[in-house]
């Protein structure tokens, strides 16, 4: 509940907590040790939703939903249970060289090594096979209470199973290219590099 501090006992002089204390909705706060944070008193700031209550609203009933049913604990246990069946799933398929989820816990993301062609293609064909399989899945697992139930659990396997299925025929194949459905996304930061002055 305390976040990277409290995970790795570590107090740092000042420490920034976004959204996700709110269950997304737009909330940040600024805290640390009161010798620094009694200098607010003598400065000037502003904030554009200063008086918005909506958020601290939210924030308050997330922070209570965490603690009264063990959220964090229950979405690190999720968080691994899913990377271990992935990855278990991905190399049943022939791709577990190639294709794995790693990170922390409460945020697999997906990594990719050694690739027959451009990760784009790969990261297109994965997440067209995701949406065949009714999954909502980009390259990371976005994790929320919701989804510590053992149908849900049951049910993103066995069709995240079939998408991999779908995904090693494609990889396999002499073209993969063939298979993508549609134009390949591209990144909005790529875009945007390119602008000129």
């Amino acid at each position: 509940m305390g976040g990277a501090q409290a995970h790795y006992n570590v107090t740092p002089d000042l420490a920034a907590f976004g959204k996700a204390m709110a269950n997304g909705y737009p909330i940040s706060a600024l805290v640390g040790k009161r010798k620094i944070m009694s200098k607010m008193e003598d400065i000037f700031f502003s904030a554009t939703f200063g008086g918005e209550l909506s958020s601290i609203a939210a924030a308050i009933a997330t922070i209570t939903k965490l603690e009264t049913t063990d959220g964090i604990r229950r979405m690190h246990a999720l968080g691994s249970r899913l990377m271990t069946s992935l990855n278990a799933a991905l190399s049943d398929v022939g791709l577990g060289k190639m294709i794995h989820y790693t990170g922390e816990a409460w945020w697999p993301r997906v990594a990719f090594n050694d690739l027959p062609i451009e990760q784009s293609k790969i990261l297109a064909l994965m997440r067209q096979e995701y949406a065949a399989q009714n999954l909502l899945i980009a390259s990371g697992l976005n994790l929320c209470l919701a989804h510590d139930d053992a149908q849900i659990i049951d049910q993103t396997l066995h069709r995240a199973k079939r998408a991999f299925e779908a995904l090693s025929i494609a990889i396999h194949a002499p073209d993969p290219s063939k298979f993508i459905k549609g134009e390949i996304a591209t990144s909005d930061f790529e875009v945007r590099g390119h602008i000129k002055a």
